[in-house]
């Protein structure tokens, strides 16, 4: 029994270090299925051994109740996380106000930007925004800036798809005046 407990914790390690590398839930899942296998093993054999040592039986009870809280908690971490992927959850406040620093960093060449949109699917993480244009600046330049956000953000997000929707100032075809002003109205606002 401590043998194969021994040789799943080990299996277990490689497979939780290969999960955390790729971000796989599936393989963290399977990693912590190897590792429930090992705490009871572990448990029984320490068990025995204490008993046998002390005489005292309860403490088998006690060891079996401490290897179904790990397990439970394990199960409950996992179990959130899953669901977390599966309903398309936001990303972490962090994250989100990291990509709105990267896109303020450009503020003066637009107007504002809204509708900011983030969810992560295992790996991967997938942005979406409204840039709001002057109504002077060309589609090139546009799209120049776009294409300019989306490697800035990829930087920070390297398993990122970024999506920018590029619409006009509303406040006409000449100078628009909120320009620049969105960035630096909402970080004097906070």
């Amino acid at each position: 029994m401590a043998i194969s407990a021994v040789v799943n914790w080990y299996v277990s390690r490689r497979l939780m270090k290969v999960a955390l590398e790729t971000e796989s839930i599936a393989l963290e899942s399977d990693a912590w299925h190897l590792r429930t296998d090992v705490y009871p093993s572990a448990g029984v054999t320490l068990g025995l051994v204490l008993i046998r040592i002390t005489g005292i039986t309860i403490i088998d009870s006690i060891i079996a109740i401490g290897v179904a809280l790990v397990i439970i908690r394990a199960a409950y971490d996992l179990t959130r996380r899953s669901v977390a992927d599966l309903i398309d959850t936001s990303l972490p406040e962090g994250d989100e106000a990291r990509i709105k620093e990267i896109i303020c960093e450009h503020s003066s060449e637009y107007a504002g930007f809204h509708g900011l949109k983030t969810r992560r699917s295992g790996p991967d993480v997938f942005i979406d925004l409204h840039l709001v244009m002057p109504g002077a600046v060309s589609v090139e330049d546009s799209h120049d800036l776009t294409d300019h956000l989306e490697s800035d953000i990829r930087v920070e997000f390297p398993r990122s798809t970024v999506t920018i929707h590029v619409e006009p100032c509303q406040e006409g075809a000449g100078e628009c005046h909120r320009c620049g002003s969105f960035c630096t109205h909402s970080q004097t606002n906070k």
